[in-house]
């Protein structure tokens, strides 16, 4: 099977942020700009590895942003 017959699971195609390596307040500029380029009711993967952004990234983006 060819990579171009794959099939592709919903988690790969969607939109995705990678911001791994990138700390505070990057993550969070990054990541409004990013959702905010979004259409309504989207859905999208945020990836990052900076402990502060796991706890603040859910308090600090509006719920409407759906993190």
């Amino acid at each position: 099977m060819s990579p171009d017959d794959q099939v592709r699971t919903p988690e790969e195609e969607l939109p995705s942020l990678d911001l791994l390596g990138e700390i505070c307040p990057m993550t969070f500029v990054r990541s409004r700009v990013f959702l905010a380029s979004l259409e309504a009711d989207s859905v999208a993967r945020l990836i990052f590895d900076h402990e502060p952004a796991r706890r603040s990234l859910p308090r600090r983006l509006p719920a409407s942003q759906g993190i």
